[in-house]
């Protein structure tokens, strides 16, 4: 029976057998379980616990009660990064599948396929629901439809499907939420808009228009208000005029609530000089991309690598009469200037190191590429592709024991472990021993040794590495990395999974075959992930020269403090849904730092990076940030 063969093929418990969460099988108790742990976002223990409940089904002969828990399976596999998983059990249940299922399946093929990027094999899915299934043109079907055809690059029919779902929706706050799904898909299929329409609906001709000149001046916020304003005029009894475009107007506001006199503090002589260089010309490309509107600020520029250092430049500031800081940049000028209460809101280029950010008031934000988050992002990558335990690699210094400090902490509170983690020297090209030690190869080598001694005589033997390890956490930059990864698959650990932070990668750089299936967090924009509009890229090569590639993290760091500075002018920090810059997705934690959630990539077989899917999703009902679209 084709059962048989699901139950065989799907994830089992860590000790081998299958999992029981507890409770009596079918029961709401255990229905209830299974959907609160996918609610927690732990995918992996949901998955485990509609098996149990599939399982109990079998025994009790409920055949379609089993095939929904697997299709629920199928779905909890996906989202913990199992996408064959989770089509092979789609593809294994839809032969014995009774009407009553076929919608759930149906639904749950759409939701793999798509977040596989294969919008027609969704589109195929949602079609074999059957015309009496409550499931045919339910709101979450119909969505579903909507976003296949975005991404086929079909707006109009997009547009159709979703205003379909609008009809009977009575509560003003689902038609608005409704026509934020329309504008949200626009953006991401925005290149295959017409300038033009010509649609046989006007309501779906002044969509389209929408979305073209939004998706034009998406990168340009001020251009993009006038654009609204325009187009409101042009289409005043639209729906979207009433409810969504109002909306909009009020958020670019707040964008453009910029200060009227900006410091920017940055050690522009000395060390320090290249990568202030970069960060300032991000500040003032995205200066100038506001064009000549009043809400564009002056700026003054102070070097603070001068004698008086940063506090120096913080009075020249004051005297000046700013009313917004950017910097300073080095730890220890943050510091300085974090313990004396700056007078102006204040967005710090790093993190302070001090115990306690106490007394520093509401205007001191701190903004920072700090590898400690890329460590906790590792953490959270790891755990979302179902990867617990851990083995880690670290170098011998300060900075080795930060990343490790914050990957454990961010693993442990996930539910991982860290099985063993080395350190090696920085000054070694030699990381055998380290290698072995974390494998358990050295005790291997032991067991043989004392096996040999016992029979008295040498075998030929073959050390075998621990089983009990799900991937490889390597902290270290480019340099070590090339030497480390092949002395890896040497030592038989080649085909563990094995991620490491952005210092992997260098941009600009040459390709680094040595370096392949390494998984690492970045910036956005140095991976090529998302709409930027100009070609920032060639504008920091022309004025800084082409070594300035290896700091384009930099450039696109000074790029995002702008765009935050009327985020947080007066001290609002109005940082409610998350803002796609060109370093990360940046939110403000309860500390006043801004955390970035970077892109993934992974170094290819020709040494250069490839961008991978983000960790899998459903299609949501609630399109998060309109004005930051992808």
């Amino acid at each position: 029976m084709a059962a048989g063969l699901i139950l065989a093929g799907c994830a089992t418990a860590p000790d081998g057998g299958y999992s029981n969460s507890g409770g009596s099988f079918g029961s709401t108790q255990s229905r209830r379980q299974a959907e609160e742990l996918s609610q927690l976002g732990d995918h992996e223990g949901a998955a485990l616990a509609y098996l149990d409940l599939a399982n109990a089904a079998q025994a009790n002969q409920q055949t379609d009660a089993q095939h929904r828990y697997l299709i629920l399976t199928a779905r909890e596999r996906y989202l913990a990064n199992d996408a064959s998983g989770a089509e092979r059990l789609l593809a294994q249940v839809k032969p014995v599948l009774s009407d009553i299922n076929y919608g759930t399946w149906s639904l749950v093929s759409a939701e793999v396929k798509l977040g596989n990027g294969q919008p027609n094999q969704a589109l195929k899915a949602l079609d074999k629901i059957p015309l009496e299934d409550p499931d045919y043109d339910s709101p979450r079907t119909l969505l579903l439809r909507a976003e296949s055809l975005f991404q086929l690059g079909r707006p109009e029919s997009a547009v159709d499907v979703l205003m379909q779902r609008e009809t009977d929706m009575r509560s003003r706050t689902d038609k608005l939420d409704n026509q934020r799904l329309i504008y949200k898909g626009l953006q991401t299929s925005g290149s295959s808009l017409p300038k033009n329409p010509s649609a046989a609906d006007e309501v779906v001709n002044g969509w389209l228009v929408l979305g073209y000149l939004s998706y034009q001046q998406r990168n340009n916020y001020a251009n993009l208000r006038q654009a609204l304003r325009d187009w409101r005029q042009a289409y005043p009894a639209h729906p979207a005029a009433r409810g969504l475009v109002p909306e909009l107007l009020d958020q670019l506001g707040a964008m453009l609530n910029y200060p009227d006199r900006v410091a920017v503090l940055l050690p522009l002589s000395g060390r320090q000089k290249a990568t202030a260089e970069a960060i300032r010309e991000g500040f003032l490309a995205a200066h100038f991309e506001l064009g000549d509107v009043p809400e564009r600020p002056e700026i003054l520029i102070y070097d603070t690598a001068g004698a008086d250092g940063a506090l120096g430049a913080m009075e020249l500031a004051v005297r000046d009469r700013v009313d917004f800081i950017v910097g300073p940049l080095l730890k220890e000028s943050v510091d300085e200037v974090a313990s004396m209460s700056p007078p102006a809101t204040t967005l710090a280029l790093n993190n302070h190191t001090m115990r306690s950010a106490g007394g520093f008031g509401r205007g001191f934000y701190q903004f920072a590429l700090s590898p400690e988050d890329e460590a906790r992002q590792v953490a959270r990558r790891a755990l979302a592709e179902g990867h617990r335990n851990a083995l880690v690699m670290i170098p011998d210094n300060a900075w080795g024991e930060r990343l490790l400090n914050s990957f454990n902490e961010e693993l442990r509170a996930q539910g991982g472990f860290v099985l063993r983690a080395v350190t090696y020297s920085t000054d070694s090209a030699d990381f055998a021993t380290a290698i072995q030690n974390m494998l358990l190869l050295d005790e291997s080598n032991q067991r043989h040794q004392q096996l040999d001694q016992i029979i008295g005589r040498s075998t030929e033997f073959e050390p075998r590495m621990r089983q009990d390890a799900d991937f490889i956490f390597l902290a270290a930059n480019a340099k070590t990395a090339k030497l480390v990864r092949p002395q890896l698959r040497y030592y038989y650990a080649g085909k563990l999974p094995t991620y490491s932070t952005s210092a992997v990668f260098v941009p600009g750089g040459r390709a680094e075959p040595d370096l392949r299936d390494i998984n690492f967090p970045d910036s956005p924009w140095v991976l090529g992930i998302g709409n930027t509009g100009a070609d920032f890229e060639t504008v920091l090569v022309n004025r800084l020269g082409r070594s300035s590639k290896r700091r384009l993290r930099f450039y696109a760091m000074g790029h995002d403090a702008y765009r935050l500075m009327p985020l947080l002018n007066k001290s609002r920090a109005n940082i409610e849904t998350p803002v796609n810059g060109l370093s990360g997705k940046l939110t403000m934690d309860k500390q006043n730092r801004v955390r970035r959630e970077l892109s993934w990539a992974y170094i290819g077989s020709n040494g250069r990076p490839r961008p991978l899917p983000e960790t899998p999703r459903l299609i949501l009902d609630s399109p998060g940030d309109l004005l930051t679209a992808e």
